[in-house]
Order: structure tokens, then sequence, then C-alpha cells
């Protein structure tokens, strides 16, 4: 699914889209799902699946319905030939025991069985390995036809020629041929996301950050995703998803370097180009941000350390470090020092336990440090 941003502020159904390029398309990728979107290569499968398919005498393997004959077929294929690249694909002992299960049931008898443990709400034992097999193949499908687009609605190849369809062994290896059309699919329907993840990679590693933290600040930032609640456990799926893609399709050399495959195909689609541009563009101006971020994760690192120094050194009554001592160890003045911390705390409480403590004392005169107005002169983290 794509969006077309006509003009800056133009509203869309209850959204206001900010792209700095006027008639520029906003192409991201919806709902993907961890893991069964992550094995780009079973869309072949799947493609060959229709081909072949087609050629049966029927129009079909075993069932006119389209998702069961695939669901079959799939689970057929896998029992006899499990892949080498398991990733985002059921297990071998799920796929073993839900096709000897099967294998107990008349051929014209499987489907009804199947629709009767899909309606369950409630499932035991094998019955659940054939409701995550079946969700499987769903994915499959809905990946090859309706994110990626490799097939029309009705089944016809858009990428792959039939022959070679037909005449292809199935493999979870992904030929450089082949690399070349998952890239360009994926650079048409998600050049956004999987672009910016591309782009990010070298400066993650510049700046010693990590890649999915930066990438989720990023997209809210300069390419917030209309009509969904694009909140950070949703990016963590999804950011997985197209982690594993960029790695199958070597997508990003170890120094975070994006292939010339990639660069080439860019410059082959002016729209895509034109993504390319403005990313660039923002990450420009976004590195400035980079830098903060770098700043505050070695200040974090050093704070940390002198914090558990200082642990084992003092007397620390209940665990409790003075911050004075810190600010010391840290060489800092008072003012980055409290910039700091206030910055420190709100960032680490969401998942650490920091503990403060201010000592009440008519002889001890120092100045107090502030965390949401509370003046506060110990801290304990844990």
């Amino acid at each position: 699914m794509y969006y077309v941003v006509l003009k800056k502020n133009i509203h869309q159904k209850h959204n206001y889209i900010k792209v700095k390029n006027e008639n520029l398309t906003y192409n991201v990728l919806h709902s993907l799902h961890r893991p069964f979107h992550r094995p780009l290569w079973i869309v072949k499968w799947v493609c060959i699946f229709y081909v072949k398919r087609q050629k049966q005498k029927n129009n079909y393997f075993y069932y006119q319905e389209t998702i069961i004959d695939f669901y079959f077929t799939l689970l057929e294929w896998l029992y006899n030939g499990f892949p080498k690249d398991p990733d985002g694909i059921p297990s071998q002992d799920a796929i073993n025991a839900v096709y000897l299960q099967f294998s107990n049931i008349e051929v014209e008898d499987r489907p009804y069985y199947l629709k009767e443990i899909l309606s369950k709400e409630k499932r035991i034992g094998v019955e659940k390995q054939i409701y995550s097999t079946y969700k499987a193949a769903s994915y499959y499908l809905n990946l090859a036809i309706d994110k990626l687009h490799f097939l029309d609605n009705d089944g016809n190849s858009l990428v792959w020629d039939n022959e070679s369809l037909i005449r292809n062994r199935r493999t979870s290896n992904i030929s450089q041929n082949d690399k070349k059309m998952y890239l360009r699919q994926v650079l048409h329907f998600d050049a956004h996301f999987f672009l910016s993840m591309c782009l990010l990679h070298r400066e993650s590693l510049r700046y010693g950050l990590q890649q999915d933290e930066i990438v989720f600040d990023f997209l809210q930032r300069y390419y917030p995703i209309p009509r969904f609640d694009y909140i950070h456990r949703s990016h963590q799926n999804y950011y997985d998803v197209r982690s594993y893609w960029v790695k199958l399709l070597s997508a990003v050399s170890s120094k975070g370097l994006v292939n010339k495959t990639v660069i080439r195909l860019i410059e082959e689609d002016e729209s895509c180009l034109l993504i390319y541009q403005d990313i660039l563009n923002n990450i420009n101006e976004y590195r400035a941000e980079l830098r903060i971020k770098n700043k505050f994760n070695n200040q974090k690192k050093r704070f940390l350390s002198a914090y558990k120094a200082l642990l084992k050194k003092q007397d620390c009554v209940n665990g409790y470090v003075d911050l004075y001592d810190l600010l010391v160890c840290m060489k800092m003045s008072y003012k980055s020092f409290s910039a700091f911390l206030r910055e420190f705390y709100e960032i680490e409480r969401m998942s650490r336990n920091i503990f403060f403590i201010n000592i009440v004392s008519t002889i001890d005169q120092k100045k107090r440090f502030y965390i949401r107005e509370t003046p506060v002169l110990k801290i304990k983290i844990s």
C-alpha cells in the first residue's frame, strides 16, 4: 500500500502529511508480520505455485479455493523438501506433525477439517500447529500479492515470466538476478522505510547508536506514517522484517555502504531517485541530532562507569551515590551536569529504576540539583 502526497499540508482523511517535496510519492508498506514476512524467497514459491496451478487439468492442484489449495500444496512442498533457510517458516517438526495429521484424513475431507479447526476459539495439540501453518501460508500469499505485487489479484506473474517459473527449482537461496527483482519491488513499494534503514546504517556505525532507535526517530520526524498508530513496538516488528530483507538482499555492506546494485536500481526509477535524494537531504539535517545523541551516550557511559566505581569505593548508604562526587568524576560544570542529569533521568527512567534523595541539613549548604522541580543530592540506579 502506498500514498501520494500532493502538496505540503494537504488534508487526507484526518491526516496531515508533511513532506518537503511536492508531488512526492510516499511509499511505505504497512503491517508487516514478524516472522512470516521475513523470508522474501517464499514469494517465488508463491509465484511458482500460481503458474503451475494454471497448468493443471482443472486449473488447481487439489482444491478450487486458492488459499486452501496453496496451503496443502505448500505443506507438501515443505514436508518433501524443507528449506535450508528456515527463518520465518514454521518449524520442521510442526510441518511434519501437520502433514501426518492430514495424511490420515481423506483428501476431500481435509478442507472441512481445516476450517473446523480455524473456527475454534481454543485449539489443543496439533490443532495449534495447523492454525499457525495456515496463518503462515496466508501471510506468504499476502506478501507476494498485496505487499510486493509480484502477482496481480488473478495470480498472473508481474515480474518473472511463466516459463522461467515452471523450470525453477524451489529453494531458499536467492540468486543475484532475483535479488534485483526483489530489490526493485521493495524500492517501488517501500522506498521511504527501506532506504531510510539502508542510508542510516552508516550513520549508526559512525555515531555508535542503535540503528533501530535512530530509524524510528528519523521516520517519526520526517516521514510520519499516515492512518496508522506507529508506536515503538510496531516499529520494532517492521524494522526486524526489513532488517532481514537488507541482509538477504545484501543491500548494505558491513561498513554501512549501500550496495551499488541498489544505487543503480534507484537511478533507473525517477520517483525512487526523488525519494532517495529527499532522504539524503533529511539525513544531512538530522546529522546534528545524531551528534547530540552520540554526545549524550558518551556522557551516559562515563556517568554509569563513575557511579559503579564510586559505589565500590565509598560507603554508600543504601546504594546512594553523591551527585557532586559524580560531577567531579565527569569533570563537568554544575550547569552542564544538571542538564545531563535531567536528560538522563527522562530517557533512562523507562528502562531503569532511578531513585533520588535530598539530605536536609543546616550544615550542608551544597547547591541542590533539580529533577522535575524536586531538589536532589544523591542517586541510586538499579
